[in-house]
């Protein structure tokens, strides 16, 4: 299996207005996406937000109420799981216990009557790449979830598929090998550049890994961006709260500066976001303010020249990497600020010490759905 045949077999996938309900439950509705050539993209939301329905109704498993599958440019919908060019890594990677690592992996071609030379030569190449060479002869049971999980990816990736499926198929291993799977799988898919759709709860996951992100709530999609977009220019308070952790503050537009809205917030704290003049909210529209913890600057009063939050640290948490303040500001509102553990001198302060809070007006972004 050559990294020219993978590249000359991806495609592309397209939802169209997709819905699935079970009873009372609409677990997918009007959902449209599309997933060009070779890139990896997550589908990412919490349990019950339709990722996995949607993945299913990809592979086929389900078939959609509505909506159209269309992969390659062919519609789906009534082609059997078996004629979809599709490649599927569950979560509990499905390997047959009584078979080898290599009865494992050459599987699928063996069902297809390939030759064994042809069977034997694409395992080996299957094998080296996924770094498994010289475990053929194992059985799964005397093998690491990781080493486990690298079977069920050669497995897929020995007939070739169009496009890779990916279920949650890092959820069982622990963080230190699921962070080092990351890395493995995703230049594994770049190497063999086939098309990738992955889903997950993990919002650091998909950071890590996707080329774009689906971001899904309640069977609908909030969002599709790169990673960097859905971080840090969310369009909705979903998006912004269930992505990393993030500061919120609640108020109304009250006036414009140059590059900027003001807000005064629900407990009367006046501060800056940036916006463009033509797309910023009327005076007197409720928004909502989001600012990631690690835009914030903490010092002590009066070091501030922007709008600034009187605060008081309520407690300091080290976490390694860094340092967490956990703050309340003088109007009511809760705060966590990140400060990087780095080579610099840290700022000396302990739980009670009274501090300003701000932040560069670009670096907050304005949502105008209070509710979310």
């Amino acid at each position: 299996m050559s990294t020219a045949v993978g590249r000359s077999k991806m495609a592309d996938v397209e939802l169209r207005a997709i819905a699935k309900r079970y009873g009372a439950v609409q677990a997918v509705a009007d959902l449209d996406l599309r997933v060009e050539p070779g890139q990896f993209v997550s589908l990412l939301g919490p349990s019950g937000c339709g990722k996995t329905t949607t993945l299913r109704i990809i592979a086929g498993l389900v078939r959609p109420d509505a909506g159209q599958v269309i992969i390659g440019g062919r519609v789906m919908n009534d082609v059997p799981v078996h004629h979809r060019g599709l490649g599927l890594v569950a979560q509990n990677y499905a390997l047959f216990p009584h078979m080898t690592v290599m009865e494992n992996v050459t599987f699928g071609l063996r069902m297809r009557n390939a030759a064994p030379a042809d069977i034997a030569r694409r395992a080996g190449e299957a094998l080296e790449m996924v770094r498994l060479t010289g475990l053929q002869d194992r059985y799964p049971r005397q093998l690491s979830g990781g080493q486990q999980q690298r079977v069920a990816l050669a497995r897929c990736l020995l007939v070739e598929p169009a496009v890779l499926l990916l279920d949650e198929p890092l959820g069982a291993l622990d963080k230190k090998l699921r962070e080092a799977m990351q890395v493995e799988l995703k230049s594994l898919q770049r190497q063999v550049g086939i098309t990738a759709i992955f889903v997950t709860h993990d919002q650091e996951e998909a950071l890590t890994l996707s080329d774009r992100i689906a971001v899904m709530h309640q069977g609908r999609i909030q969002q599709v961006g790169a990673p960097h977009d859905i971080y840090e220019r969310p369009r909705t308070r979903f998006v912004a709260e269930f992505i990393g952790v993030c500061n919120f503050l609640e108020g109304e537009v009250v006036g414009r500066q140059p590059g900027a809205v003001m807000i005064r917030t629900d407990g009367g704290a006046l501060v800056a976001v940036g916006a463009d003049a033509h797309g910023a909210p009327a005076e007197g529209v409720k928004v909502v303010v989001a600012v990631r913890p690690e835009k914030l600057v903490v010092g002590a009063p009066g070091t501030s020249h922007s709008p600034a939050l009187p605060a008081r640290v309520e407690a300091v948490v080290y976490v390694g990497t860094a340092v967490h303040y956990h703050l309340r500001a003088a109007t009511g509102e809760r705060l966590i600020a990140y400060r990087q553990n780095d080579a610099a001198a840290p700022v000396a302060l302990a739980p009670g010490a009274e501090v300003v809070v701000s932040w560069p007006a670009t670096a907050a972004r304005l949502l105008p759905d209070v509710s979310g």
